[in-house]
This record gives C-alpha cells, structure tokens and sequence, in this order.
C-alpha cells in the first residue's frame, strides 16, 4: 500500500510491489492533469466512473431485503399453511371378530398396518389414524382396552393425511385388504398447520419412566355445512378457537378439514382424554363465543355427529403419553 498527495489531494493504491503502486500514482496524476485541462472530458469520466462502494450499499441492503422476504414467505407457506389432502373411509372386518380376543387382535393388526403405511413414503401418506366406532350407548369414560372392549363398535373409521400432491392417493393397501370399506371422503386440512400434521416421536426421553398402559382417547367428528358465501370466514375463525381448546388440559386435537368437493361443508375432528373432558371443552367461555360468531354463518343448525374410541396412534397411562397431540 503506498499513498502520494497530488494537489491538495490524498491518493492512496495497492498493489504487489512499490513499483506497481508508483506506476498507479503517475497514471492517476496523469489522469487527475488531463481532466484539470479539459472540463469536458472530467464530467464525462464522472458520468461513467462506477458507483462508489458508499452509494452501492442502500442497493445491496435493498436486494438483501427483498431476498430475506422471499425466504419467509416461502418459509410460511410451508410451515403455516394446511391445505394436505385426507381420506376418511369406513368399514368394518372382513371377518368379524366375535370375541373381545379377537377384537384386540384385528385392532393390533391395522395398528401395525397404520404404522408401517405412515413410515413408507411410497403412498404418500405421512399420518395413518385407526378409530373405531363408540355406541351412543357408551356413557362412561374408557380408559383401557379392557373398558374399550366393553365400549366399543365393530366399524372402523381410518383417517390417512397425505403430503402435498398426493390429491388422488388412495388408502394404503395394508388397511384396504383388512376391511370391508365404505364410500371414500376426500378432504384437505384447515387447522392445524402444515407440520403439526405429521405423527410426533415416540421416543422417551433420557430420565423419564417407561410408558405404563393402554390408552383409549375420545374422538368426536362433526360435520357442518355453511352458507357459501360465509365458507372463508368459517374456515378463519377456526385457529383463534383451535388453539383456545388446545390449552384446555382435555383437549389433545382440535382439528379442522373442509371437504374436497363441497368447499362450505367442514369437519371439526376433536380428540379429548376422556368424556369428562369434553363436556368441560362444551362449557368453555371460548366455545360459547365461537358459537357466537359463527352460528349466522350455519346453514343449518342440524349437525352430523360421530363419536369414537382412538385405535392409533397410541395412548399411555401413566405418564400420560399420546402420539395424537398436535
């Protein structure tokens, strides 16, 4: 580095030698004198000089920006949105079981199924849920399979969430060759996000005790059908309830989908510990409100409404541990 004053003008070059660095100063000193003589020609080498190192950063801070803000965007449309396609299909055992043997058996083996079809990517399925039928009947609380088999329907209900562009998957062959199936819904997610779809770890982690015993959680499906014109606002007035439900100590999903080929008909699908859970969730001031808002939005006040036993994935006792938590 080596530095001349020229004219009241500081110069400093660098370059690989002192030879390099005086040969640099003699061409600006010639340059500096040649446009001194001729104004012209200095307001044209200021015309196409380069922009200054000063003047270039507001653009380099400008096109950071703008890259930063199309990170996160495409960040939020991955992790935020829902919009993953679900098939919901009913059916019952190709041979019923007609001991509680053999309905633990035949529960274990779509168990196995499910798990298997939601680790294989082949189908596209990233979350496979086994539930099975509830009686109206079934007023008490289950909470093992011994009071689930007491409880419990001979009709199965598999929930399969697939990953995006799987819009025409079908239900994984293991589960289809073990039940006698209804007609197929098609649905897309509302609520949660995208990545709260996806089945949690199962893993116990390092100091905590080994899971102790079965457990059977309450799903509730209900099915409402809104005015098209209030269909959008329904589906945004779910998350501000979804995560008001979600902190009640109960509530494990509060889930919402719209149906594929009717986009003002939804299905809300909650999952609660147990029936003392959910009559606290329908007595909640959060649940009244919504209510509130959303009841001249309603079609109709007539709802469908089913209730069932969780199959899979699977509940602990103590400690409480569920895979159906969001």
């Amino acid at each position: 580095v080596a530095s001349a004053r020229m004219e009241e003008e500081l110069v400093v070059v660098r370059a690989w030698s002192a030879e390099g660095a005086a040969r640099c100063i003699q061409r600006q000193h010639r340059r500096s004198v040649k446009m001194a003589g001729d104004p012209t020609a200095s307001a044209q080498a200021q015309a196409h000089a380069p922009p200054s190192p000063s003047s270039r950063r507001p653009m380099f801070i400008g096109a950071a920006l703008l890259v930063l803000l199309a990170v996160n965007s495409a960040l939020n449309q991955s992790l935020d949105e829902s919009g993953l396609p679900v098939l919901i299909v009913s059916g019952k055992p190709l041979s019923p079981a007609a001991t509680a043997t053999e309905r633990v058996r035949f529960r274990t083996s779509l168990s196995r199924a499910a798990a298997t079809a939601a680790k294989d990517a082949t189908h596209g399925a990233i979350r496979v849920e086994v539930l099975e039928q509830r009686p109206p009947s079934a007023d008490a609380d289950a909470h093992t399979d011994a009071d689930a088999d007491a409880a419990s329907g001979k009709s199965f209900t598999i929930v399969q969430v697939c990953a995006r562009g799987h819009e025409s998957a079908e239900l994984v062959p293991e589960i289809a060759a073990r039940l006698e199936m209804g007609a197929v819904e098609r649905l897309v997610t509302v609520f949660p996000e995208r990545a709260k779809w996806r089945l949690p770890a199962a893993a116990v982690a390092k100091g905590e005790l080994p899971p102790l015993g079965a457990s059977t959680l309450l799903s509730q499906h209900i099915a409402f059908t809104v005015k098209p014109e209030h269909a959008d606002a329904f589906a945004r007035e779910w998350p501000v309830f979804g995560y008001s439900s979600l902190n009640e100590p109960g509530v494990v999903r509060c889930d919402l989908l719209r149906r594929a080929s009717a986009p003002n008909a939804f299905l809300a699908r909650k999952v609660f510990r147990n029936r003392s859970a959910r009559i606290s969730h329908e007595a909640s001031a959060h649940f009244a409100e919504w209510r509130q808002r959303v009841s001249h939005m309603l079609q109709t006040d007539e709802r469908d409404e089913d209730s069932l036993n969780t199959v899979f994935p699977p509940s602990t006792i103590v400690p409480f541990r569920t895979q159906w938590a969001s």
